[in-house]
């Protein structure tokens, strides 16, 4: 008789469903999802126009800066210029020096200088028929006289930043020449050394008249350079050269009897007329002439 054999059982399979096989598809990337927020966590925030970033920037000076304008540091076409009146030679700081001014002394050089470069300059000073050329030069005036200075410019112009520029410009000022007594230096100062603060006292700038006749301007002098320094002695230090703003000046020469040690030195008046420095040092020996190391500056407020 012939055997029947059972069927085999069917190991039973599950046919995975889609959800499941996307799931699984997905799994190494939500691995990978909390390393990507990490690594953007820790990207550097190099973003010049966000506050949060370390290279932030709003200087409109730098390149780099989102802010940045290429016409920062351009100028438009301009005849301005300065007058500056010769101090004098400043024996052992400086050899010359000059002081910006619009008045000025008989006697003394001006200089005038354009303050931009150019590829033409044109100068017409006063009633002078001359026509001057250079950027820069001096005039010597020798009497009292109101000029008219008149400077014209020609330079190739940055149109991009100025497109209204035409590279022309012309500026007018006026010079006033006065007397040689008139200077506005003139005066009696209240102040002190910056080294000492403490120790206040008065220097006097003054108009010395010849002695043969007392009507007739000789020089400026200057006393009370320092404490100690008599200052009913009229004559202690004499003037080198005057401005209408400043001068330089030296000793006449050994003093012992006003306790005024000798000295070489400038004052310099502020322009608006109300304070004075006077920067000096004190001689080592007389002959030959040698300075101690040093400047002494003194600062002081008119009282006179």
């Amino acid at each position: 008789m012939p055997r029947i054999e059972a069927p085999k059982a069917e190991t039973a399979r599950l046919k995975p469903c889609s959800a499941c096989l996307q799931s699984r598809s997905m799994k190494p990337y939500l691995l990978l999802l909390p390393a990507l927020l990490l690594l953007a966590a820790c990207k550097p925030c190099d973003d010049p126009a966000n506050p949060e970033c370390p290279n932030y920037c709003v200087d409109e000076t730098n390149p780099k800066c989102p802010n940045y304008d290429p016409c920062w540091d351009q100028l438009e076409v301009s005849a301005a210029f300065v007058m500056e009146e010769e101090v004098g030679s400043f024996a052992y700081v400086d050899t010359l020096y000059y002081l910006a001014t619009d008045t000025a002394l008989e006697g003394n050089h001006v200089w005038f200088r354009a303050l931009q470069e150019a590829e033409r300059y044109e100068w017409k000073i006063g009633t002078d028929s001359r026509i001057f050329n250079k950027r820069e030069f001096a005039l010597f005036f020798r009497d009292p006289a109101e000029v008219q200075v008149t400077l014209a410019v020609q330079r190739t112009p940055n149109t991009q930043c100025y497109p209204g520029d035409n590279g022309l410009d012309t500026v007018r000022r006026r010079l006033v020449i006065v007397p040689r007594d008139q200077a506005a230096i003139v005066g009696v100062y209240r102040g002190a050394a910056t080294a000492a603060p403490q120790e206040v006292y008065e220097m006097e700038i003054f108009r010395r008249y010849l002695l043969a006749d007392s009507t007739k301007f000789d020089r400026y002098r200057l006393t009370g350079v320092h404490p100690g320094c008599d200052n009913t002695e009229r004559y202690d230090v004499m003037t080198t050269d005057a401005a209408f703003r400043g001068f330089v000046f030296s000793t006449r020469g050994p003093d012992t009897t006003t306790g005024c040690f000798l000295s070489w030195g400038a004052a310099m008046l502020s322009p608006a007329g109300d304070s004075l420095e006077v920067r000096f040092r004190k001689y080592k020996s007389f002959s030959p002439p040698a300075l101690l190391p040093g400047t002494i500056v003194f600062k002081g407020s008119r009282i006179e």
